[in-house]
């Protein structure tokens, strides 16, 4: 309970101070603002009576006055004090506990003003830097400590650690999900390139088998030809045949095209030839012959073959008849031809002068 209300005395409002028992002290007057001393005394006793008539109102007689209220409270003390304990069964203990409490609530009003002023300090210092840490925080992005700043930091290290983790990695795997479906989804991936390594293992060792040397060899080891130089890796001596077989194909290409022109040369002999034949270019035979020595459809060789059958062959009758057998024979010798038929056979000789001729016959 506060000791300092403004009490209502002569139904006007009196700020005072002091205890209940105790004088009340006149602090102010409502409406008495610009007044003497005297001026107000004379408008408090104006109003005192228009009070005093307001405070007995429609009171009984019996309490509309001062002394009737106070008889009554005497005649009734008795029944005001009641079952009280003696530290509080009279107004003047209830006021001395009163002000000991008004005492205590003023010490803790007192505490509580320092406290509320201290924090009102604190409160006003704690805001002046809160403001100044919020300016600092709502600062651009070019001030250190604010919030733009910090994102600014933050979005430039995710940029350059995103930039770090894709490395210059082409667009179509620059993503995980890119990655993943690069490694057909599948969450296994290491066991299944171990798996797929280990049977590739097999296809090495049998490549390094076809290779013919050694597993983890680095060259061929040596060569007995020319053409390809010892202790060279692969690509090496298949540029060796490379050079060797373009060489060749040049050498190739150049009996091809002096074959081509020999072709072509002797295209013209061989037109020729078929004509000399008397038979079409490309005819597979001779055709038909209208005499009895060459069969006809005879190849040359055949053709050939039944003329010789045929020549050997009247040769002989030839022969039979002239009697080679027996010495036919003919000379010519120094201008004289004879025709004779073996010792002590005729001899017919023929010589030529001129436009004479000379027969003579003798016996050899």
């Amino acid at each position: 309970m506060a000791i300092n209300p403004t009490h209502v005395v002569m139904g006007r409002n009196i700020a005072a101070s002091g205890s209940l028992a105790g004088e009340m002290k006149v602090a102010a007057i409502s409406g008495s603002t610009g007044l003497t001393l005297n001026q107000m005394l004379i408008k408090l006793d104006d109003n005192a009576t228009a009070d005093v008539a307001a405070l007995i109102g429609d009171a009984a007689s019996a309490y509309n006055t001062l002394g009737k209220i106070e008889d009554v409270i005497i005649a009734n003390d008795a029944a005001l004090r009641g079952d009280a304990a003696s530290a509080y069964n009279q107004l003047g203990k209830i006021e001395d506990i009163i002000i000991a409490l008004q005492a205590d609530v003023d010490a803790n009003e007192l505490a509580s003003d320092n406290a509320e002023s201290t924090l009102t300090s604190n409160l006003g210092a704690l805001s002046g830097g809160l403001d100044g840490r919020l300016d600092v925080l709502e600062a651009g992005a070019g001030s250190a400590g604010s919030v733009a700043k910090a994102q600014a930091d933050a979005q430039a290290f995710a940029t350059a650690a995103i930039a770090d983790l894709v490395d210059s990695a082409p667009g179509a795997l620059n993503t995980l999900n890119e990655l993943a479906a690069a490694l057909n989804d599948d969450a296994s991936f290491h066991t299944t390139i171990t798996n797929m390594v280990a049977a590739n293992e097999v296809h090495v060792d049998r490549l390094v088998s076809l290779s013919g040397m050694a597993k983890d060899s680095a060259h061929l080891g040596t060569f007995t030809g020319g053409t390809i130089a010892d202790n060279v890796a692969i690509k090496v001596a298949l540029q060796s045949l490379e050079t060797k077989v373009e060489a060749v194909q040049t050498d190739v290409d150049g009996n091809e095209s002096d074959a081509d022109a020999a072709i072509a040369a002797n295209e013209v002999h061989i037109d020729n030839f078929a004509t000399l034949s008397g038979v079409a270019k490309d005819a597979v035979n001779f055709g038909s012959f209208t005499g009895q020595s060459i069969q006809d459809n005879r190849v040359l060789k055949v053709a050939l073959q039944d003329l010789e059958t045929a020549i050997e062959g009247n040769e002989t009758e030839e022969n039979g008849r002239l009697d080679k057998a027996g010495g036919f024979h003919v000379e010519n010798s120094a201008g004289v031809y004879k025709l004779g038929w073996g010792s002590g056979k005729p001899r017919v000789s023929f010589s030529i002068s001129g436009a004479d001729v000379t027969m003579s016959v003798d016996v050899e």
